[in-house]
């Protein structure tokens, strides 16, 4: 009997992309170019956006009669606090914008690491765009994870890392059933990661090496290491949904008497 953890998910990772880990890279690669493009974006929006309330608040202070230098000189811990609340509504909201726009993008990406492991699909970096045709579906489930997520990580930091990792197979979850979205989607990632969190979470530790390697060589590494854990957490998915359907299955006699 194999002994799922960590070291297993990790090995039948390096298995499945042998002979394809140039592919992989390249399929990485694509998606972190147009991700990072959409995030410059993003970036560039919010520059905009404050230097705009910055010249907006010097023209009410002229208008007032105030020194327009001088607000411009206070404190600028001040001065940036005035430029950011009015702004901060608009950086959340742009902020699931972006979620929103990405989310078909980052669906496709994950899902064809799991499509590769079951039937050997080529990781080509066209298959990407798929999640678009799904544009609503996955969008607003991507919203509502990230938005349930932010509201217990007001609780703490803790609560919060626990519920992302009970919604980590929320898109595997809506690619097995088509059927399935928006908070049923997401109470099905969480029903299959009920006693599995920490091994996912041992999982993800597992990696931190790979990280540091990124460090060290300046993000080249992730264009492999990306590759390597995507794999890794798609055979994860595997093990919890044979599990969860295991005792679903071991469920329906008593549901039936």
């Amino acid at each position: 009997m194999y002994n799922y953890n960590s070291a297993y998910f990790r090995q039948a990772a390096r298995m499945q992309l042998t002979g394809q880990w140039g592919s992989a890279a390249l399929f990485t690669f694509v998606f972190n170019v147009i991700s990072s493009a959409v995030n410059g974006l993003f970036s560039f929006s919010l520059d905009v956006m404050m230097y705009a309330v910055a010249f907006a608040i010097g023209v009410i202070a002229g208008l007032s009669g105030m020194d327009v230098e001088a607000v411009y000189a206070a404190d600028s811990s001040i001065f940036t606090l005035l430029v950011m609340l009015p702004m901060y509504p608009l950086i959340i909201l742009l902020s699931y914008a972006v979620y929103f726009l990405l989310s078909p993008l980052m669906y496709s990406f994950n899902v064809s690491f799991l499509d590769n492991k079951r039937s050997g699909v080529s990781l080509d970096p066209g298959r990407m765009f798929k999640g678009y045709k799904k544009f609503m579906r996955i969008g607003g489930t991507t919203v509502l994870m990230y938005l349930y997520a932010a509201l217990w990580s007001l609780l703490l930091i803790i609560p919060g890392i626990v519920k992302y990792i009970s919604y980590s197979q929320t898109y595997y979850v809506m690619h097995d059933n088509p059927g399935l979205s928006y908070n049923k989607a997401i109470e099905r990632s969480m029903a299959m990661m009920d006693g599995y969190k920490m091994r996912y979470f041992k999982l993800l530790l597992s990696f931190i090496g790979w990280f540091l390697l990124n460090l060290v060589t300046c993000g080249i590494s992730t264009f492999w290491v990306t590759p390597y854990m995507q794999t890794a957490f798609a055979h994860f998915y595997e093990f919890v949904k044979e599990e969860y359907e295991k005792k679903a299955s071991a469920a329906e006699p008593a549901v039936n008497e």
